[in-house]
């Protein structure tokens, strides 16, 4: 997860300064309009900063869970794998048992001895896919079917497979989600400091407007105390809010 502290020490701020700069009571019309202006910039940034580490936080959560399942869906995929091997396996030692060494027979020993269940215990989804689907190819065409069930065990294997390739599809489609949402905090990130800053300006040309400049590190404090949570600190401005002790 990507979403920080700091993220949400700055939505704390941001929350704060919004309702500090509603607070601020001002006698020159043109102050008062130049704050109501100030409050709206304030909250529409809390509500898109907000919604962009939601959507993060959501996007890493799912992500989390498409690659559980995935996971999950590829163990599966592996264990059918070492079944499918063993019949294999099975069916070239009765083929030799009964003195057979056709061609399908001769393919299917040289198959089995370039691959091995081990082979695909670390290996990564893609892999995993095509070793699986290459193995039904084999076991097809060339496993005794007095050896096994063989169509119920293929069935069985048909379905394992569908069921990993949709996990890594979803995984795979959960991991894109999850990257374009840290992408748009990012830049969101970006734009908070901007429109912050912004909003400060337009707090401290009311209160120029009113006479009264001094008050502004009060209501607004630079974006630095935000990003490290010490806007909660006491300040010593005139007409500020007190008694609001640092965390």
């Amino acid at each position: 997860m990507t979403t920080s502290r700091r993220d949400r020490r700055i939505l704390g701020g941001l929350v704060a300064a919004e309702l500090r700069v509603g607070t601020i009571g001002v006698t020159d019309p043109r102050a008062q309009r130049v704050l109501v202006v100030a409050v709206e910039v304030l909250g529409s940034l809390r509500e898109r900063f907000k919604a962009a580490i939601d959507a993060e936080d959501e996007a890493d959560v799912l992500a989390e869970l498409a690659g559980a399942a995935r996971r999950d869906a590829l163990d599966d995929l592996r264990g059918m794998f070492r079944r499918l091997y063993a019949g294999m396996t099975a069916g070239v030692q009765l083929a030799s048992v009964r003195g057979e060494d056709a061609a399908s027979v001769r393919s299917l020993r040289a198959y089995l001895s370039g691959v091995t269940p081990s082979a695909i215990d670390d290996a990564g989804a893609g892999m995993v896919l095509e070793t699986v689907a290459s193995a039904l190819v084999f076991f097809d065409a060339f496993i005794p079917t007095d050896h096994v069930d063989t169509p119920a065990l293929r069935a069985e294997a048909e379905a394992v497979l569908a069921r990993a390739e949709e996990a890594v599809g979803e995984a795979g489609a959960a991991e894109g989600v999850l990257i374009t949402a840290r992408t748009a905090l990012f830049e969101m990130r970006r734009g908070v400091q901007r429109d912050y800053r912004a909003a400060r300006e337009l707090v401290g040309a009311a209160l120029r407007l009113d006479d009264d400049p001094d008050r502004m590190d009060g209501f607004l404090p630079p974006f630095e105390r935000l990003r490290r949570g010490t806007w909660r600190r006491p300040v010593d401005a005139p007409g500020a809010p007190r008694g609001v002790e640092e965390d």
